[in-house]
Order: structure tokens, then C-alpha cells, then sequence
């Protein structure tokens, strides 16, 4: 601490001008030295004989002092502000899930790239499958149309042969008619033989011959009555055979004509199955032209989804990067903090607390960046709650007078607290438990919380 005395200026007393003006050496080479040592001291008459050289030397100290103490105080507040820039982890986090969905995406894309080709392919395929299908129906329609005319031909033949068979059904009923006719005839001529033949017998020999003839022309009557019979047998059974055959014809020309709706319903299947054909070839040749279309589509997009992971993975390294510049950056200014209060230079109580919360943040900042992998903590320095400054300050000597005061007493627990969680955060990141580890760093938040309360509360107990 400087060494003050304040002294009323009626109270200084000056020798004669020439003493007034001389500093002794050894004085003058101590103050220096005080100084360079950042133990710097005030001067009193007692020290030199001349108000003015003690009033500017000690403004001078004063100057330098607040000068000092206002860039320890900003260079401190610069590091606790650096080291409140905790959201390069969230954004390292937010990058690789994005990055990891991006590289998922990538490959699913490249395997719908391929499977859109696959079914291109396919379609292509079907196309070909569908043309030559079509083709054959075409064929195939047309043959069953022929098929269809021969039939409906045939058809029309048989109604003609079914039409001749009852003319002829007919004529044979004339025949028949025409044979009763000659078969009476014969019988007429029979009895009229047989009349001859009484008659002739009953001229006796001058008969003789008319006997002859009357026996000739009854022969030729039997014969007559015997061929008509035949005749008569012959058109019988040919007209049972017509008949039957008319029946046979009559049936097979009702099934034929059953048959033959038959086959209109299915020429008129077949019709619509060409229909239908051609509309599935139309679709077919559609399908292929857009998935060829989605094919280039898909592709493009694969192409961008690609470029958009190369891109995550440069943002991803540059946030790394940016995080560790970011870290390094803290380290230097803390270096040049450290410079700067281990000598307590001008700074009173109540800075140091500042100091002291800037300690305990840049250990949360230490084990932040360990889980970002751009420091490596030792445990046992930041397990070690006596070891930091606090610590010391706190069971230190000059600090017996606040043993009894309820907010100093209060603020042991949560900094011994804070240090377990930092030892914890990283013994478990050591082990690999990352999760673990992250939940120390939560509860060091919550402890450095309470901490920095209290130490605020102290602030107004050292004011």
C-alpha cells in the first residue's frame, strides 16, 4: 500500500531555497526503484524538504496510478467479456448436426440419385415391354378379328346349309308324295292285270294271248309295287336322316349363334383391352419422360446437396478454428493481466474482487475450451479452491476480521463447490464421458453464480 501523509499546507516547513530545491540521490533512486517494481510511494515533507516536489511527485503517482488501475480493470474486464463468448461451442454443436443431417442427406441423395436411375431404367424397360405388347395386341386383334370373320362366315354357311337341308326336307316330302301316287298306280294296274286275267280265262282260247298280257303287265305292276317300296324305304330313311341332320344342323346354329355373341363380347373385350393397352403404354412413356426429368432433377439436387456438406464441413473447421483463435486470444490477454496485478499496483480490495471473479470465470473458460479440445486442464491445479487467488485471499491473514461476517462465512461452500465441479468436468472428459463432463460445466455456471453474488456482497463489506 502507499505510504500517505497529509499534512496542512500552513503546517510545511521550508528551509532556505537552495535545501528546498536538492533531493538527495539515494531518496530519488528508491522512489524509481519502488516504482519499477509497481510498488509505488508517495513522498512527504519528511522525505524532501519541498512542497512542490512532493505535491507533483505524488500527483504524478496518482496519475499513473488511476492510469494503471483503469487498465488492469479494462484489460480484466475485456477477458471477462471474452470469456463470456461461450457461444462458439453452441454454434460448433449447431454446425456438426447440421452438417452431420447435411452428409446424411448427401448420401441419401446419391442413393435416391441411383435409385431414380434404377427406376429409369425400369421405365424404360416397361416402355419397351408396353410398345412391344402393344404390337402384339395390335396383332393379335387383328388375327382374332379374322378369326372372328371366318367365323361369322362360317356362320352364314351353315344358316345356308341349314336353309338347302329343309328344301331338301321338303322335296323329299314331294318325293314321298309322288311314290303314293305311283304306288297307286301300280295297284290300280295290279287289279286291272287281275280283272284281265278273269276276264281271259273266261274267253277261254281265244283269250289266251290278252291272258298273256294281262300277265305281263301284272308282273310289271308287282314289279312296280315292289321298286316303289324300295323307293319308298330309301326316301323314308333319307328323310330321317334329313331330319336328324336338320336337327343336328338346327342345334349347332343355336350354339353358333350363342357362340357367335360370345364372340362379339369378346372382340369387344379384346377392343377395350387394346384400349386400355394403349392408355398404359400413353402412361408408361409419360412415366418414363418424367422420371427421366426427375432423374436430372435429382441429380442436380444431389450435386447441390454435396456442395452444401463441403461447405458445413469448411464452416464446421472454421468455427473450430475461430474457436481456438478465440481461446488463444483470452490466454494472451490474460497473460498480460496477470503482468499487470501480480503486484496489486495501485488496485484496492474491491478490484481484486474483480480480479478474483475473472479468475474463476477464465477457469470455466479453461474447461469449456478442454471440451472443444483447445486446452488440456490439470486436475489438480483446478481442483485446488486454496490454491487460487480467492483461495489464498480468502484464508489468508488479512482476512481474519471478516471471519465472523455471515456473507464470508456463506461463501466457502459454493467456491469449494465450483472447483469439485471443475475437477469432476475434467476427470469425466478425460474418461471420454462428454456428457458427464458438460453436466459439470452446467453446475460450475450455477456455483459461479452464487459465487459472484457474494463476492459482490463482500465488494460493499470492503467498500
Amino acid at each position: 500500500m502507499f505510504k500517505k501523509l497529509l499534512k496542512n499546507t500552513e503546517e510545511r516547513k521550508y528551509e532556505n531555497s537552495s535545501n528546498s530545491e536538492y533531493i538527495q540521490k539515494d531518496i530519488l533512486i528508491n522512489l524509481f526503484n519502488d516504482l519499477i517494481q509497481g510498488k509505488p510511494r508517495k513522498l512527504t515533507l519528511e522525505d524532501v524538504n519541498c512542497g512542490d516536489i512532493v505535491d507533483k511527485w505524488n500527483e504524478v503517482i496518482d496519475t499513473l496510478c488511476s492510469s494503471r488501475r483503469k487498465s488492469v480493470l479494462e484489460v480484466n474486464d475485456l477477458l471477462q467479456r471474452v470469456t463470456r463468448m461461450d457461444s462458439v461451442r453452441d454454434i460448433i454443436k449447431s454446425v456438426d448436426t447440421q452438417t452431420e443431417a447435411l452428409h446424411s442427406m448427401s448420401a441419401n441423395s446419391e442413393e435416391l440419385a441411383a435409385s431414380i436411375e434404377d427406376v429409369s431404367s425400369m421405365s424404360q424397360k416397361m416402355s419397351q415391354y408396353s410398345n412391344d405388347t402393344k404390337q402384339a395386341s395390335e396383332t393379335g386383334l387383328s388375327s382374332v378379328s379374322d378369326s372372328i370373320e371366318f367365323v361369322k362366315k362360317s356362320f352364314e354357311d351353315i344358316e345356308i346349309i341349314n336353309n338347302q337341308m329343309q328344301i331338301v326336307k321338303e322335296k323329299t316330302h314331294k318325293i314321298n308324295e309322288i311314290i303314293d301316287i305311283v304306288k297307286g298306280i301300280a295297284d290300280q294296274t295290279g287289279l286291272l292285270a287281275l280283272n284281265a286275267s278273269i276276264e281271259a280265262a273266261r274267253a277261254g282260247e281265244q283269250g289266251k294271248g290278252f291272258a298273256v298280257v294281262a300277265n305281263e303287265v301284272k308282273k310289271l305292276a308287282e314289279h312296280t309295287t315292289n321298286s316303289v317300296l324300295d323307293i319308298q324305304k330309301n326316301v323314308s330313311d333319307l328323310q330321317n336322316d334329313i331330319d336328324s341332320s336338320v336337327n343336328k344342323i338346327e342345334q349347332t346354329s343355336k350354339q353358333l349363334d350363342s357362340g357367335k355373341q360370345l364372340v362379339n363380347n369378346s372382340l369387344e373385350s379384346i377392343s377395350l383391352i387394346d384400349n386400355s393397352i394403349d392408355t398404359v403404354n400413353e402412361t408408361v412413356n409419360q412415366v418414363t419422360a418424367n422420371t427421366e426429368e426427375q432423374t436430372a432433377v435429382t441429380q442436380s439436387f444431389t450435386s447441390s446437396i454435396m456442395e452444401l456438406s463441403q461447405q458445413a464441413d469448411y464452416i464446421d473447421n472454421s468455427c473450430i478454428g475461430i474457436g481456438k483463435i478465440i481461446y488463444d486470444l483470452s490466454k494472451n490477454i490474460d497473460s498480460i493481466r496477470l503482468d499487470m496485478v501480480k503486484d496489486r499496483f495501485c488496485l484496492t480490495d474491491c478490484d481484486m474482487m474483480d480480479v478474483y471473479e475473472t479468475d474463476h470465470l477464465l477457469w470455466r473458460w479453461k474447461v469449456y475450451n478442454m471440451l472443444l479440445g483447445n486446452e488440456k486442464v490439470n486436475i489438480n491445479v483446478v481442483g485446488d479452491y486454496k490454491g487460487c487467488r480467492l483461495g489464498k485471499w480468502y484464508y489468508g491473514i488479512e482476512c481474519d476480521k471478516f471471519r465472523d461476517n455471515k456473507t464470508f462465512i456463506e461463501l466457502e461452500k459454493p467456491h469449494m463447490e465450483l472447483h469439485d465441479a471443475a475437477r469432476e468436468a475434467v476427470i469425466a472428459y478425460e474418461k471420454g464421458d462428454i456428457k458427464l463432463a458438460e453436466q459439470c460445466l452446467e453446475k460450475m455456471d450455477t456455483c459461479s453464480k452464487t459465487v459472484f453474488a457474494l463476492m459482490g456482497e463482500m465488494k460493499k463489506v470492503l467498500f
